[in-house]
């Protein structure tokens, strides 16, 4: 939990008096804005960690100081097209370990730096064009922990382009997703440490008790079919 007192708000395109001093400034929130406010001068925040960004409609590069953001651990960003922009050419936050994208629209420059990033532990890439290509792409796949990606293109095909392994997951969404018929096998195959599943509104509510068995570490099922669904772990399992 970051102190309230090293974090920064620009909300909206009204005026507002930056301190003049920013060295402290762990968490930044740029919400409703993109205005002449925000392109008053690049921000530089050494300590920055944390950066959510909300219906921004300028690129991040034109606002912030990325030489001087080298500590960034978390980015949110939703609703918010541009704001990536240059971050695949110029190598930006290679050293993410989550990363939460929510109803954007990526470029293929977008996915390419997303798939750059080999530190990641949390993706969270929902309501998007993101794919199996894509998710097979990760560099991150040793170290990441959980994905979300419900309301995407994820089809998980077993003779698809999903080949790569990724032996730490241990928690999955695909949710909302046209799910293939081979997707059991794939899944299994592709997260073998995978514990929670949430497949709701998928082919998975249509599990069978052999399939099942292909799940062998699996705590928590949540398909949207109470005849399936089960959950044995503690409410803090994994990071949100």
């Amino acid at each position: 939990m970051i102190d309230p007192a090293k974090t920064l708000r620009i909300t909206g395109d009204s005026e507002v008096d930056l301190p003049t001093d920013l060295s402290s400034v762990e968490q930044l929130w740029l919400e409703d804005c993109g205005g002449p406010m925000c392109a008053q001068r690049r921000l530089p925040l050494p300590s920055l960690r944390m950066l959510y960004v909300r219906n921004f409609n300028r690129p991040l590069l034109s606002v912030l100081d990325i030489n001087a953001a080298d500590k960034m651990e978390w980015l949110l960003v939703s609703n918010s097209p541009g704001c990536l922009d240059g971050f695949h050419r110029l190598g930006v936050f290679s050293q993410l370990t989550r990363l939460k994208i929510r109803g954007q629209r990526l470029s293929e420059d977008d996915l390419d730096w997303l798939c750059s990033l080999s530190q990641l532990q949390v993706l969270s890439v929902t309501d998007s064009s993101f794919s199996d290509a894509n998710l097979n792409d990760l560099r991150s796949a040793e170290t990441l922990r959980r994905g979300d990606f419900f309301r995407t293109e994820i089809s998980m095909q077993a003779n698809g382009p999903m080949q790569r392994i990724f032996p730490n997951l241990g928690s999955l969404d695909v949710s909302h997703c046209s799910l293939s018929p081979t997707a059991v096998t794939t899944i299994a195959r592709c997260f073998p440490a995978l514990e929670r599943l949430f497949a709701i509104d998928t082919r998975i509510a249509e599990l069978s008790s052999d399939e099942r068995l292909q799940f062998s570490k699996l705590k928590l099922l949540e398909t949207g079919n109470p005849g399936l669904d089960f959950d044995l772990l503690d409410s803090d399992f994994w990071p949100t």
